[in-house]
């Protein structure tokens, strides 16, 4: 009899123990659907967001592509090209530096002084910018007063001073070489666009009253590596040039020999053959004299560009300072 009643009591606290557990089990399956419920309020109405504005700021994002440092830009209307060669931000003393050189894409340096520059900047309008020319090939443009709020600084580079290439009909439109100008005067030349953003590409430097001084020497750096890379490329040609005239004086040897066992029109041939060999050897050696006038002329650009660095460094430069117009 106790035995049974211990049984009946022992499923009846088994019956209980698995009512409690079935309750708990609904409570904390209640409170994760809560939980999930309040997630999803939340989520759905940031998924529309995202959705309204993502494109925005991809669009945005796509239409200040960032100029690379170093690549050649054809100017309109000229046979020279210009290279944006150094950008540099000074977040404490908010200053930036941005060098220009033209060259004629291969590396010799052209000396037209009719560029003109033209800025703006699509979340301030309080900078101030100043140009200096280092010399015929070599610009700065520098801002103070730009904050390091700032987005994007956009440069504009023509060869005409025409004042539709200052407005704001046309801002931050188009590439680098894009045709967006709009002026009504058809020789106009297209302007060069410039973008520059304020991101991990920047350099980011310290700036003293001797700023321009610094980044003129800089500039003149710039120059003489790309003085001496072009002399590379003139010697490596000339060793080509070289092995190519000892190819073709084996060529008239090897002709010679024939014509010992020729005659008539077969001898005539040869010899025609040996006169050409030798017009091209005579052609090469002419571009050899070239090339070797041309290293020697880039050596002497080098001395000259080391005595201009000595004389910005001792302050006996006198640097040329220009407008550069807002496009605001």
């Amino acid at each position: 009899m106790d035995d049974r009643k211990n049984k009946d009591s022992h499923q009846f606290n088994l019956k209980k123990r698995i009512y409690k557990l079935r309750n708990k089990i609904n409570r904390k399956k209640g409170s994760i659907f809560y939980h999930q419920y309040q997630i999803a309020f939340i989520l759905i109405p940031l998924g529309f967001i995202f959705l309204i504005f993502y494109p925005n700021f991809i669009n945005k994002q796509q239409a200040y592509p960032d100029t690379r440092i170093g690549k050649n830009i054809q100017i309109p209307t000229s046979s020279d090209r210009i290279a944006m060669v150094s950008k540099e931000y000074d977040r404490k003393n908010h200053r930036m530096a941005i060098i220009f050189v033209r060259n004629n894409g291969a590396g010799s340096l052209g000396d037209n002084k009719n560029l003109h520059f033209a800025t703006d900047e699509i979340t301030t309008t309080s900078y101030h910018v100043q140009g200096f020319r280092f010399n015929s090939y070599s610009y700065e443009l520098f801002f103070t007063n730009l904050p390091k709020t700032f987005k994007t600084l956009y440069i504009r580079i023509s060869t005409s001073d025409d004042e539709n290439l200052v407005n704001k009909s046309d801002p931050f439109n188009g590439g680098e070489s894009s045709t967006g100008n709009s002026s009504s005067n058809s020789n106009a030349s297209t302007p060069i666009r410039i973008f520059v953003n304020n991101d991990n590409k920047l350099s980011f430097v310290n700036y003293d009253k001797n700023a321009v001084q610094k980044t003129s020497i800089e500039a003149e750096s710039y120059r003489q590596k790309l003085i001496k890379n072009q002399i590379k490329i003139a010697e490596d040609n000339i060793k080509d040039y070289q092995k190519y005239i000892s190819k073709q004086q084996k060529k008239i040897t090897g002709y010679k020999q024939d014509l010992e066992y020729s005659a008539g029109d077969q001898s005539t041939e040869i010899k025609q053959s040996i006169d050409d060999v030798k017009s091209n050897i005579t052609s090469t050696k002419s571009q050899i004299s070239t090339l070797n006038s041309q290293i020697n002329e880039a050596k002497k650009q080098i001395l000259l560009s080391e005595k201009q660095q000595n004389a910005m460094l001792t302050n006996n430069y006198n640097f040329q300072d220009f407008t550069v117009h807002k496009i605001r």
